[in-house]
């Protein structure tokens, strides 16, 4: 647990490298224990290679973990889980590192279909998506879009007491901020 943790710890002052290193033997300790929980396996431990890489731009090995975790989600929950949809938001990352923004505008409405279906459109794994998708219209320059989904993302934080991570709440914050410059 402490090698995930600080692994998580170098994620956030972007130390790709270090990351890295951490969560790969965090990898290693799981094949020599199978019996992890999934959630600690598949979502903790491969989430953090997968941005390790991303922070390195070694986007060939950031969709290699993205399909391991991909493959190894559909058969543990399903293609109609919050898993899954996770899953799928990781694809709409890897996307928009390479700033392929239409097929990430794809992965993301997928997650969001997923989302709607699992768990609504109140939840904050909603608004967390939501958001994804109107950063990603703002990099296409569509604001106006970008800002209907961003206050929409905004309100279901709001309603739901703040229920995000500080650093997702402060990117619905961010791009608000951005869009303000905008539209005034």
């Amino acid at each position: 647990m402490g090698l995930l943790l600080l692994g998580k710890c170098y994620l956030d002052i972007n130390e790709w490298g270090n990351a890295l290193e951490n969560f790969q033997q965090c990898e290693a300790l799981h094949i020599a224990n199978p019996n992890l929980p999934f959630q600690f396996v598949y979502k903790k431990i491969y989430d953090g290679i997968i941005d390790s890489y991303l922070g390195l731009k070694e986007f060939s090995k950031a969709q290699e973990y993205t399909h391991k975790l991909e493959k190894k989600v559909k058969s543990l929950k399903g293609e109609k889980s919050k898993a899954y949809a996770y899953v799928i938001s990781k694809m709409g990352d890897l996307c928009t590192a390479q700033e392929d923004f239409d097929k990430a505008l794809q992965h993301y409405e997928r997650s969001r279909e997923i989302l709607l279906q699992t768990c609504g459109e109140k939840h904050s794994k909603f608004a967390k998506c939501l958001n994804k998708i109107a950063w990603t219209l703002y990099r296409k320059s569509d604001f106006e879009l970008s800002y209907e989904l961003n206050i929409k993302a905004m309100t279901i934080i709001k309603n739901n007491g703040g229920r995000l991570p500080k650093k997702d709440i402060q990117k619905v914050e961010e791009l608000a901020l951005l869009l303000s410059v905008i539209y005034a």
